[in-house]
């Protein structure tokens, strides 16, 4: 007759495998939600921007088919943000008025 702990082992694997499997199910379906959360918000600092960029370079990173879905809405509001913070440079009276001149432009 087989001792208690044997015959009992591969149900506790199993446990402990599902156990595992529905906590690392959660912890991805986290960090999708996240990924999608950080991918529809356009960020309007520099900082937002490259962080965005980061994200970005991860997807390629993950995917063998490129960014795949999260990266095209991902590449969609990184230029929405580079469209807004150019948008407000250019409203900003000191950066507006020295754009005419060579020596504004000079370096770019």
């Amino acid at each position: 007759m087989p001792s208690p702990t044997i015959s009992r082992r591969p149900s506790v694997d199993r446990d402990d495998e599902e156990i595992f499997d529905r906590r690392l199910d959660e912890t991805q379906r986290r960090i999708r939600r996240l990924d999608e959360r950080i991918v529809r918000t356009v960020a309007t600092s520099t900082h937002g921007l490259l962080a965005q960029l980061r994200l970005l370079a991860a997807f390629y990173e993950e995917s063998a088919n490129g960014a795949g879905r999260r990266g095209s809405l991902l590449i969609q509001a990184i230029a929405e943000g580079v469209t807004q913070l150019e948008a407000r440079r250019s409203r900003s009276p000191t950066i507006s008025t020295g754009l005419g001149t060579s020596a504004g432009t000079a370096g770019r």
